[in-house]
């Protein structure tokens, strides 16, 4: 009866409204403001998601989101919702769930991730995208969840080594990825789009970097190193 309830919930926009208000208040207990506005995005994400307003294609941590972006889809981490959901104390059950059907050597987040897309509590991908980093289980879960779901999956080997030829060999990658997703999945490229994404993630960046010198002010009271 709960898992058919929140089968019912995770699907509707109306169910993430609801949720909206007591997850909020869980999130409290955590003094970083910027948590509770990841939560926040993170429901509204799902809710379009569902609501199939874009293609939703599912990514692993590592993988430039620029991508999805740039061909106008809503891209889902499965990693980050496995932690998630361990976070919440609820990610036993799935875990119970995933165990029956892939073997226990397998990252716990990628069985968290698997155990929820079993319960059906996750969007249906259009198409996978993953990459080699971090680890060798995201491709092979990538490749597993390409067969759960029949639909394609894309793949991108990140080289050891940042010279010219690894910079160039990833390049190419990237350069084919945009050219094949299109082709193979019916979305449209639209330059404007991608470099109104790129101008927005370089400008992300920067913001970032400001911030990481901070420490490096006499008045900073974190350490320098």
């Amino acid at each position: 009866m709960i898992e058919r309830l929140i089968a019912w919930l995770v699907k509707r926009p109306l169910g993430y409204d609801l949720v909206r208000v007591p997850l909020g208040l869980y999130a409290l207990r955590e003094e970083n403001p910027a948590f509770r506005i990841w939560v926040s995005f993170l429901l509204q994400t799902h809710k379009q998601a569902f609501a199939r307003t874009r293609p939703v294609v599912w990514c692993s941590a590592l993988l430039p989101t620029e991508i999805v972006y740039g061909l106008g889809g809503i891209p889902i981490h499965p990693e980050v919702l496995a932690s998630l959901m361990a976070y919440f104390d609820i990610s036993n059950w799935f875990l119970e769930k995933a165990n029956t059907r892939i073997s226990t050597d397998l990252c716990s987040f990628y069985r968290i991730a698997l155990g929820m897309a079993m319960a059906d509590h996750l969007p249906r991908p259009d198409f996978l995208l993953s990459s080699s980093s971090l680890c060798d289980g995201s491709n092979k879960f990538f490749g597993y969840l390409s067969q759960f779901y029949g639909v394609p999956h894309f793949f991108v080997d990140v080289p050891y080594h940042n010279g010219n030829q690894g910079r160039r060999y990833l390049t190419d990658q990237l350069e084919n990825l945009i050219d094949s997703i299109p082709r193979l999945t019916g979305l449209l490229w639209r330059r404007e789009r991608m470099e109104r994404v790129a101008q927005l993630s370089n400008r992300a960046r920067n913001y970032l970097l400001q911030i990481q010198r901070t420490p490096q002010g006499p008045a900073c009271p974190f350490p320098r190193e």
